[in-house]
């Protein structure tokens, strides 16, 4: 399209049609002026369908002053052109005086670019009115030019109310496909993954669609087969390497984006890695041609992140405590070697694109490149064993140079920076001293005890030196203590574990400085055991027993003979038991049931408690056994002992049986023996029992009371026992 910056028609372009009368006092109005000068900005105007210009003239006076007038705009042939109109918004300068005061400044006021909703403030949120840009709607005049007008032409006009104007002439012409085609990406990324993929190619005007007939062509240029974590190439078949297309019809691949001016073609890409390209050709109705070659790399999608302080990102999406750094800063000893990675996570984790992803580093695609002279390269190597992916590193070695490198990982849409700074850790970060303290106090002797942590904080002076000079850590008897690895989050604490009892030293050195730290270990009691363990059921006046086991840390499946402290016997509430200890140390004790209720005893030995034991005592009643209990005699051999068995009661008497005349020659009466009552022997009960016939000869009928020392009766009642 042709333009210049203005067109003057003049006094003598109006010759023909009259010439304004001079005034003599000129001033800038329409009637006002001497001469009047129409100056449009457009002039030989050329439009090809699809565009639209717009439309602007001054009118001025002889002075060159502006003259304020209302223009009108038409075209001579409908046909050809129309006017139209166009809406464009302005924002309305903000104003921090009063209504109508002078800022003392010029017109700040700007045009900005037509907002997508004017409507909307540029800040929501923000509650004051105020301070919310507002626009304004401006209508303005432009020219189109009507569809099938190509090589007709017509006039413009800019009259004024008074009758004069201006004209421009409009010519309607084919649009050049010269540069009217060209690449939207420097290149694609493209996979299989991907159901659809989209290549798009940026028009110079969105009207050539409506002009041209479009064709494509996409073709695979390299193919890189898959390497596996053993370098073992996995090729795929052809028909496995071809691009397919989501519609049968070729035009119907083809999508057109009037908002961006672009248009592209949709396909599918192989599940392969490699180069392709696409060539989109459009012809206008002439037959003249234009082409343009989209560059396609085919690989995974990969998600990278550096591999920093020893922590590797997730192969999957970042997250807050695993972030994926693509920009780090780090350096290195000299005379060192340092290695770098970069985690390269595969979406999907699916083997065979991992070995895409990898075939892209292999051929290219991804690789490292270090920039400066402070380190050498001494191998790019990959390491599998990596969830969902690959890890690539890099290993360098310094010399004995300060200075900065960068290394850089390219892929086609990321780039990662290592920015190396070689440095000299001896001269730059010197040790002055090594300093030991536990829990912020210095000290040069430790004691550790077995059950507590055994921690000391090992650091220097200065404090900087510490990250580039990690103290190193030796026992001088690693069968008392060793020391532990040291944890990348661990700072200055070093953690030891204790074997066994005694002293010995630790050796600390950093660069030239070393430190001798004495260390005690002494045993500690780590657990308490009671036997036995089971709840104890007492009637008052009742005893039992209890034992104390005592273990130490350094033996703790072997009760020791020598306890590190007495034992001591506890109980949780006073009077229901009596408690006495028993043995040199307090190892036994004695309990008396003195009250009805339940108490735990338990024990502790050096700080150590055991387990509790519960003890329930219950009140002295009476038990009796009446009726349908069974019961059983069992006469001795030389028929002096009787044994009687009736419910939970057994003892033994004396008494004679007479087997012929089926009964006993004597009975209990007064009889003093041993008595035993639901599993527990009691010892001087007395016993006044009677034994009848029953009704046959192997049954007998007891009646009579046992009574325990602690005044418990057991009573029996007309019950039936048989002899067994």
């Amino acid at each position: 399209m042709k333009s210049i910056n203005k067109f003057i028609f003049g006094s003598a372009i109006f010759a023909s049609l009259g010439v304004f009368q001079a005034c003599s006092d000129e001033d800038n109005t329409l009637a006002g002026s001497d001469d009047i000068y129409i100056e449009l900005a457009n002039s030989d105007i050329e439009l090809a369908y699809g565009d639209t210009l717009e439309l602007s003239a001054r009118v001025s006076n002889v002075s060159g002053s502006t003259i304020e007038t209302p223009i009108t705009w038409s075209v001579d042939d409908e046909s050809v052109a129309k006017i139209v109109d166009i809406v464009k918004y302005e924002r309305v300068p903000s104003k921090s005086r009063a209504e109508g005061e002078d800022s003392g400044e010029g017109d700040s006021s700007e045009t900005p670019e037509t907002p997508e909703n004017p409507e909307n403030p540029e800040n929501p949120g923000d509650n004051d009115e105020a301070q919310k840009p507002q626009y304004r709607e401006v209508i303005t005049k432009g020219i189109t030019c009507v569809q099938d007008a190509q090589g007709k032409s017509t006039v413009v006009r800019a009259t004024l109310e008074n009758g004069r104007f201006a004209v421009a002439p409009v010519s309607v012409v084919s649009r050049r496909l010269r540069d009217a085609l060209s690449v939207a990406l420097s290149y694609k990324r493209s996979y299989q993954r991907q159901p659809n993929d989209t290549v798009w190619f940026n028009l110079s005007s969105i009207g050539l669609v409506d002009e041209c007939k479009f064709d494509y062509e996409i073709t695979l240029n390299d193919y890189y087969p898959g390497v596996n974590s053993l370098g073992e190439l996995k090729e795929v078949s052809d028909a496995e390497k071809v691009f397919t297309y989501p519609n049968e019809e070729k035009e119907d691949n083809i999508v057109i984006d009037r908002k961006y001016s672009r248009i592209g073609v949709v396909y599918t890409a192989p599940r392969v890695c490699g180069k392709a390209s696409c060539v989109f050709t459009m012809t206008n109705n002439e037959g003249e041609s234009v082409s343009a070659t989209a560059p396609i790399l085919i690989y995974p999608k990969v998600s990278p992140g550096f591999e920093y302080l020893g922590v590797r990102p997730l192969a999957q999406e970042p997250n807050p405590s695993n972030p994926k750094y693509t920009l780090i800063a780090v350096d290195m000893d000299i005379n060192s070697t340092y290695e770098q990675g970069v985690c390269l996570g595969v979406e999907g984790g699916w083997d065979q694109d991992i070995f895409n992803a990898y075939a892209a580093e292999v051929n290219g695609l991804f690789y490292w490149d270090v920039s400066g002279s402070s380190v050498i390269v001494d191998k790019v190597f990959t390491d599998f064993d990596y969830e969902s992916g690959y890890v690539s590193y890099i290993k360098v070695r310094s010399g004995i140079q300060e200075g900065l490198t960068v290394l850089t990982f390219y892929m086609p849409d990321t780039t990662l920076v290592c920015n190396l700074s070689v440095v000299n850790y001896n001269l730059r970060f010197p040790v002055d001293r090594i300093v030991t303290s536990i829990n912020g106090e210095e000290v040069d002797e430790v004691t550790f005890t077995f059950g507590q942590p055994a921690t000391m904080q090992i650091g220097l002076e200065p404090d900087a030196s510490f990250s580039y000079h990690i103290p190193e850590v030796v026992s001088l008897d690693p069968s008392i203590i060793t020391v532990n690895e040291r944890g990348t989050e661990d700072g200055l604490d070093r953690t030891f574990t204790l074997h066994k009892p005694g002293t010995t030293y630790l050796d600390i050195k950093a660069l030239d400085k070393t430190k001798r730290v004495k260390v005690t270990v002494n045993d500690a009691v780590s657990r308490v055991a009671l036997t036995p363990t089971a709840p104890q059921d007492l009637l008052i006046g009742e005893s039992c027993s209890l034992q104390a086991s005592v273990y130490m840390a350094a033996t703790p499946n072997v009760p020791v003979a020598t306890l590190p402290a007495p034992i001591e016997w506890h109980v949780s509430q006073p009077g229901i038991i009596e408690l006495v200890q028993t043995g040199a140390q307090g190892t036994g004790a004695n309990i008396k049931a003195l009250a009805a209720g339940s108490v735990e005893v338990y024990a502790t030995c050096d700080g150590r408690q055991s387990a509790p034991v519960t003890i329930t005592v219950s009140e002295i009643s009476d038990v009796v056994y009446e009726g349908n209990v069974e019961a059983y005699i069992n006469v001795g051999e030389t028929e002096s002992l009787i044994g009687l068995l009736v419910g939970d009661v057994y003892t033994e008497f004396p008494a004679t049986y007479n087997a012929d005349a089926l009964d006993f020659a004597c009975t209990a009466s007064g009889v003093t023996s041993s008595f035993s009552y639901n599993g527990t022997d009691y010892d001087n009960c007395q016993f006044d029992v009677v034994i009848t016939k029953g009704s046959d000869a192997n049954h007998f009928v007891i009646n009579g009371t046992f009574t325990l020392p602690n005044g418990m009766k057991v009573i029996v009642k007309n019950v039936v026992a048989e002899i067994g």
